[in-house]
């Protein structure tokens, strides 16, 4: 039997995953493109106040009924996530699933080390968007984006083990860039597991969320 104690506790958990769940599922409703007569089907609560689950809308002819997937968290709404994201978002091994995918991870993972390369790649994507408002066109190479006021300095181009990151320019003209960005981890060389492990600009939301969950 519960104590009042461990009662009041489990009350309050239950009351707060609730609160969000009801937020959460609200801005999910207002970010899809038409909002008439959504269904939310199967969510469920993951660890990192995460909300997963399914939706049916009808399309903007008000006849066709549209069904996906969702996944929904404190700063992001993906309204069609891609099979990674579901596998680590709506997991309760949110670590295990994202090291399955990625090899990024492990036993003898440094997360301190990964924690900085998170913070560097989020202080260069946001400077890049900077220097691509004001130029109309991507850095080339990286080091462009010391000579003006875009939030980054020297050591956010280098990743934890003094590696410079692995950046290249891709399409501009456009509203977003495309560009990769990447740190080829503790051997500087590309592919490998564990410290070894690649990690692109593409996976930095998810290592994010593993990273929160894990405290960092």
């Amino acid at each position: 039997m519960l104590s009042r104690v461990s009662l009041l506790v489990f009350l309050s958990a239950v009351s707060g995953c609730a609160s969000y769940t009801a937020d959460y599922q609200e801005r999910l409703i207002r970010s899809l493109p038409n909002q008439r007569d959504v269904t939310i089907h199967d969510s469920r609560s993951y660890p990192g106040k995460i909300l997963c689950g399914s939706y049916s809308r009808l399309t903007s002819n008000g006849f066709t009924m549209h069904r996906g997937r969702f996944v929904v968290g404190e700063d992001m709404i993906i309204a069609a996530p891609s099979k990674e994201e579901v596998q680590v978002y709506c997991s309760k091994d949110s670590e295990q699933a994202f090291y399955d995918i990625t090899g990024i991870g492990g036993p003898d993972i440094d997360w301190t080390a990964l924690s900085t390369v998170r913070d560097d790649m989020l202080a260069i994507d946001a400077a890049i968007t900077r220097y691509y408002d004001a130029a109309a066109t991507l850095p080339a190479p990286l080091d462009k984006l010391l000579s003006g006021d875009y939030g980054v300095g020297t050591a956010n181009l280098a990743d934890p083990w003094g590696n410079a990151y692995h950046y290249e320019g891709g399409l501009s003209g456009r509203t977003v860039p495309q560009y990769q960005l990447r740190s080829y981890g503790a051997d500087g060389l590309e592919g490998g597991s564990g410290p070894d492990a690649d990690v692109s600009r593409e996976q930095i939301q998810m290592l994010k969320h593993v990273l929160r969950i894990k405290g960092y």
